[in-house]
């Protein structure tokens, strides 16, 4: 299984049903992220898992852009321990880490290396494992575009790079990478990359942006014998996400959610 770009602290992103701060006080998940965990148990409880990649981005850091803004918590520890909660639920026997953009991740405490040591995972910049005959490649950042019929260049760009420098990986049969919050796949004759969906609906920043999407979801391969078949599970919020949300304890005079969930000039 891949899952990547959790993005644990935002308050679009993923998160258990409550979580416990040092000080004491817990703090309640919203609407959205309700709707998110909810996708996550299913996920958790339809899949045996052998190996879980953990494709970066799994805490969000402190946006010290907008200092803080849009975080229920900037705690390194706290972010850190909740993905790993989360990820645990997968119950893989294995897990590999990789890391995220440093922008998230931080420069000198890394979060994603800390959720990882909290699995008792792996953890590298990048990536690279054999399983059942099956060579595979994660790193967390890949090329971006915000024209959807143009998503294929930047991804294979990326395959033609990593390809060409076979002394350093050897032959290399799936590209797995994220960032980009939206999901793609491209196909050659022997070799599959996939931009993986993510964990995180639209926050403020994006939302003032062109339209570039929101792909919810993960990747499942089943690799054996040296062939695999994959099946991306792309779990797009749904087209009346407002009124579902409005069910999962969203109440209109929280004006603020009302604008991130609805889009509306309110």
């Amino acid at each position: 299984m891949v899952v990547n770009d959790l993005h644990i602290g935002s308050d679009v992103g993923i998160m258990p049903n409550n979580v416990r701060l040092d000080n004491g006080n817990r703090v309640k998940s919203n609407g959205i992220q309700k709707y998110l965990f909810d996708r996550w148990k299913d996920m958790c409880n339809t899949h045996d898992i052998d190996v879980c990649i953990c494709n970066g981005d799994l805490c969000d850091g402190e946006n010290k852009a907008e200092n803080g803004k849009g975080l229920w918590t900037t705690d390194a520890d706290i972010q850190a321990s909740t993905a790993a909660e989360l990820l645990a639920m997968i119950d893989a026997d294995v897990y590999h880490g990789t890391a995220g953009s440093e922008y998230h991740t931080g420069r000198h405490e890394n979060r994603d290396k800390m959720t990882m040591t909290e699995l008792g995972g792996t953890f590298d910049d990048e990536a690279i494992f054999t399983y059942s005959g099956v060579r595979i490649h994660a790193r967390h950042k890949t090329g971006f575009t915000s024209v959807p019929y143009t998503r294929s260049n930047p991804l294979n760009k990326d395959m033609v790079n990593t390809v060409l420098e076979y002394e350093e990986y050897g032959n290399i049969d799936i590209f797995l990478r994220a960032h980009t919050h939206y999901s793609h796949a491209v196909l050659w004759k022997s070799k599959l990359g996939i931009i993986n969906p993510c964990w995180k609906y639209k926050d403020a920043y994006i939302r003032k942006q062109q339209n570039v999407g929101c792909d919810i979801g993960y990747t499942v391969l089943d690799c054996k014998d040296g062939d695999y078949e994959f099946k991306v599970h792309d779990l797009k919020m749904p087209q009346d996400f407002g009124q579902t949300i409005s069910e999962y304890g969203i109440k209109k005079k929280n004006r603020r959610y009302d604008r991130i969930v609805c889009g509306g000039n309110k």
